[in-house]
């Protein structure tokens, strides 16, 4: 929920290369993101903390006491983030899953 459904204002960010306009309308930081990704195939999503933290405190911090027992979730998860809109894009990578 947290990769789709966070938004911010354009003014929010210093980065305006995060919008696709220069609106004042909201925007998915992540959704955009992901496009990137997918354009680019890369495999790298860069997460704002304070964005997480700010969607949902207590996911932060589940995360932040436990990363690395949820790391493969989080990979997987990524990747099927940007699988969703972009079913061509391949994540070849022999850490996903494992």
């Amino acid at each position: 929920d947290f990769l789709r459904d966070f938004v911010m204002m354009p003014d929010e960010t210093t980065d305006q290369s995060q919008t696709n306009s220069q609106t004042s309308q909201p925007y998915h930081v992540y959704v955009i993101q992901a496009n990137k990704m997918a354009e680019e195939d890369t495999t790298t999503m860069y997460l704002d903390w304070s964005h997480l933290m700010s969607f949902d405190t207590e996911l932060g911090e589940v995360i932040e006491l436990e990363y690395y027992r949820f790391e493969p979730c989080l990979r997987n998860a990524i990747r099927d983030f940007v699988g969703q809109s972009h079913p061509t894009y391949i994540w070849e990578s022999e850490d996903v899953g494992r």
